[in-house]
This record gives structure tokens, C-alpha cells and sequence, in this order.
């Protein structure tokens, strides 16, 4: 288990009570963001788009967090996020291709979401470390020092989750997130930690480790990034133990300019989505 996480273990006292932060797992994929923690230990997910959105909103919501009704207001500003964004904008994509995910404000609304999901659903304050990863190729970049730099500190998530049973005075749930530490891992690291571990409400996690010598493939929209791990640790005495290379991306890419030029010498114009290409790849059928 990283030391940071064992730090953010040790119990401290608020009079005759102990309190434990929450430990949450967050992945902001290209198409899903996924959550994981002592209190979500199955894990759950939404889809990786929000937009600006209205408190007012929330009508016809059950009163209750759910990830399918997802209408938050973060540092004044209100979002639709996952699921609601995608049905108030039918158009809208939950697709994005900026990596730096500390600079990109869709990521940073997803995070902080995210996260508020990891702990129980009701108002109050929490405090919770957090464990996300970025791709081989952006480890020793900026791109990970700012992802540190942003999940650091407090801040408040309002959940707007409907109206009273008359239907006039909307219901807001307000959680206080604060972040006491965080873990930026390789991609591939976060795989073995998902395999190798096993979520406990009391003891964060518990050591399931069942092979030596393990090699990680991890085939995402943006990168595909692979590692070798000797007992649970990353292997990196050699270069080609962690690398980066393309994925579902560029695939992509080469598969819509192949379906563009067909449809253009049949004298046809089209314009092919990445959803299109989902479908056409899931369906075998183009």
C-alpha cells in the first residue's frame, strides 16, 4: 500500500469519536468517469460530459443523489452532469480529448462530482483522500503536477435533487468535500491496485496480491499504456517496462476517414461520430 495512503489512514479524534477520511478511486475517462471508495465499493460510474445548467432544473427528480440525476451547483456555478447533460443536450458528446484534466473545466466539474459521490448521500462534511491516474507518457509531465496541485483543499457541492411534495421549495443536498491528500498514479498502476486489492468499509483496503511477476495492458480511448510489475510494484529499471502508445483514438481516426472516402466516391457526404463508430464496431455493421 502507498505510504500516503497509510498516512491518510491513521485515525484522529474529535473528542471521543474517531473519524476516518474516505478513500475514493477516481478515472475521468474519454467516455465514462468512474468512481470507487469504501463507501461506493462496487464502484459506479457516469458518463464524462457536463454542461451549464439551471438550479430550477431539478423538477420531476426523485429528492434523492442518484447518478442519473445530476444537477450541481460547484463555486457558484450550476452543471448538468453525465446522464442529464447528454438528455438536455442530445447533441452534446461525453467525449473529451484534453489530457490535462486539472486545466479542462468539464474535467474539473467531473472531478469534483466524482468525488461527492464517493461519500455517503447525505449533508454533511467529508473528508477524503484521493487516488486517480494519468497515462505513462504525461507521468513526468506538468500534467501531473497540476492534477496534484488541484486536488488539494475544501470546497462545497450543492446537489439540487428536486422539489418538496407541493412542488414549490426546491430540495438541495450540500456536502463539504475536503481533500486531505492525494495519489497521482500511472494508468497501469491504477489496474493492479483494482485487481490486486479489495475495498473493506473499515480497512480501505485489503492486500489480495496473487502473482509475482504481472504485466498490465491498458487499452484506454486516448493512450494504450502497458507496465511491468514485480510483486506488486511498477518495474521501471528499463524504458520499455512503461510505455505509451496509441489507442481506441487513433483507430478511430483511420476507420472515419476510410468510411468518409467510401461514402465520397458513391457521391455522398457524411459526417461520422464517435458514437457512430461504437455502434458500427459493437454491431459489425457499418
Amino acid at each position: 500500500m502507498p505510504s500516503k495512503i497509510k498516512q491518510a489512514g491513521i485515525a484522529r479524534e474529535e473528542g471521543t469519536k474517531q473519524t476516518y477520511p474516505y478513500l475514493a478511486g477516481i478515472d475521468i475517462g474519454f467516455g465514462i468517469t468512474k468512481f470507487l471508495s469504501n463507501y461506493v465499493t462496487d464502484g459506479d460510474n457516469f458518463p464524462s460530459t457536463a454542461m451549464s445548467g439551471r438550479a430550477e432544473g431539478a423538477s420531476g427528480f426523485s429528492g434523492r443523489i442518484h447518478k442519473d440525476e445530476l444537477l450541481v451547483t460547484i463555486d457558484g456555478e450550476t452543471h448538468y452532469v453525465g446522464l442529464q447533460a447528454l438528455q438536455v443536450d442530445m447533441g452534446a458528446s461525453n467525449r473529451t480529448r484534453d489530457r490535462n484534466r486539472a486545466k479542462d473545466p468539464v474535467s474539473r466539474v467531473l472531478f469534483k462530482t466524482a468525488i461527492a459521490m464517493s461519500v455517503p448521500h447525505e449533508e454533511g462534511e467529508y473528508d477524503v483522500f484521493v487516488v486517480t491516474g494519468v497515462p505513462n507518457e504525461d507521468y513526468d509531465l506538468n500534467i501531473r503536477a497540476d492534477l496534484e496541485e488541484f486536488l488539494t483543499g475544501s470546497y462545497e457541492i450543492d446537489f439540487h435533487v428536486g422539489y418538496d411534495r407541493h412542488q414549490k421549495k426546491p430540495v438541495t443536498i450540500r456536502k463539504k468535500i475536503n481533500i486531505v491528500g492525494n495519489l497521482v498514479l500511472r494508468q497501469p498502476e491504477g489496474s493492479v491496485t483494482y485487481d490486486s486489492f479489495v475495498f473493506d468499509p473499515v480497512n480501505f483496503i485489503i492486500n489480495n496480491v496473487k502473482h509475482k511477476n504481472l504485466g498490465v495492458i491498458d487499452i484506454g480511448h486516448g493512450t494504450t499504456d502497458a507496465a511491468l510489475f514485480i510483486n506488486g510494484t511498477i518495474d521501471d529499471r528499463r524504458k520499455d517496462h512503461i510505455i505509451s502508445t496509441v489507442a481506441t483514438t487513433a483507430v478511430y481516426d483511420a476507420l472515419r476517414k476510410l468510411i468518409v472516402a467510401k461514402f465520397d466516391s458513391m457521391g455522398k457526404r457524411i459526417k461520422v461520430t464517435d458514437e457512430d463508430l461504437d455502434q458500427a464496431i459493437r454491431s459489425k455493421e457499418i
